[in-house]
């Protein structure tokens, strides 16, 4: 009897320390994001311990841009990435595989021109008869598309398109006369041309979007690490507002304090916040006109955009952040 009784006290323990162990296993994620001031909530998730707090181990991969994270998520090489609006409006006419969790940040400032100053190139109209590069089916190339329609030099320019992490070769070479981008590449072609160079901001031409994207396939089976990971958002969210400081001093620590001065310039023009607003659904189906103008092959009138929208996760956390109506 008293042998009983003591095989049934270990299977007790070992049942016991079974349980612990699942408790305290962290779930697994990979993000890929563009490795700038846009990703800062994801970054300072990671820097002050959300991601792990709320039952999280997450790989942070960076991206020259947010369509290449997008591409890396499809291609199965990260589950979930950030982008900006127009590759996520562009795969998604293209039926890819993907859905839309929330917006994580917004501005009205992510995309702007730098052009060399000896090319005889003072104001918006002196681009006419230029080359100009940009990375395409971005929200770059967007900006690039609104720019000259705006000033009426869109059958005036020459678009080459150039992977990201190659313009500033181009404009210090002078293959190109100008690109659409954003920093840190634009921070680096100012320090490359030391003064030679002229810039040109629009703030009034769209309010770009940038979005949390997962992997069908990875939804399907991680529902949970869904919220864990909209959570941990959440609470970067949260400092930014209660403590705007330790924020942004936890994305200069990210990034080694590397890039600080980058940072400063950047914080203010963004808003940080998780959110699935009707907005956001406005912007992308306007974003069909642009995807009709670069030769998107498919019926656009048959695309659905709340078929590429997962509103559930976002809807458990944060029920007030969901604003889209059908």
């Amino acid at each position: 009897m008293k042998i009983l009784i003591f095989f049934f006290i270990m299977l007790l323990v070992l049942l016991g320390c079974s349980d612990d162990n699942g408790a305290n296993k962290l779930s697994s994620v990979r993000i890929g994001v563009q490795n700038n001031t846009a990703s800062a909530l994801i970054f300072i998730a990671a820097q002050r311990g959300f991601f792990k707090s709320n039952g999280l181990k997450a790989e942070i991969v960076q991206y020259p841009s947010g369509k290449i994270a997008l591409q890396n998520m499809l291609k199965g090489n990260v589950d979930m990435a950030v982008s900006s609006d127009i590759p996520v409006t562009v795969n998604a006419i293209r039926n890819e595989n993907f859905r839309i969790l929330s917006t994580i940040s917004k501005t009205t400032q992510g995309a702007w021109i730098i052009a060399r100053a000896d090319r005889a190139i003072d104001e918006p109209a002196d681009l006419s008869g230029k080359t100009i590069g940009t990375q395409s089916n971005s929200a770059v190339h967007y900006f690039l598309w609104l720019f000259a329609e705006k000033y009426g030099i869109f059958d005036e320019i020459t678009i080459k398109f150039i992977p990201a992490v190659n313009l500033v070769d181009s404009l210090e070479t002078g293959t190109i006369d100008a690109f659409s981008m954003r920093n840190p590449f634009i921070k680096d072609a100012e320090n490359r041309l030391k003064g030679n160079t002229i810039e040109f901001k629009e703030s009034d031409l769209y309010i770009q979007n940038f979005l949390l994207l997962v992997n069908n396939e990875f939804m399907s089976d991680n529902q949970y690490t869904l919220n864990k990971v909209l959570k941990s958002l959440q609470d970067a969210e949260k400092l930014t507002i209660i403590n705007q400081d330790n924020a942004c001093k936890a994305l200069c620590s990210y990034w080694e304090d590397k890039r600080n001065e980058e940072v400063e310039e950047s914080w203010d023009k963004y808003d940080f916040e998780i959110s699935l607003s009707q907005q956001l659904i406005n912007l992308i189906e306007d974003e069909f006109q642009f995807a009709e103008h670069i030769g998107v092959p498919t019926q656009i009138d048959n695309v659905n955009i709340f078929n590429y929208i997962y509103i559930e996760p976002l809807q458990d956390i944060a029920p007030s952040k969901v604003s889209v109506y059908r």
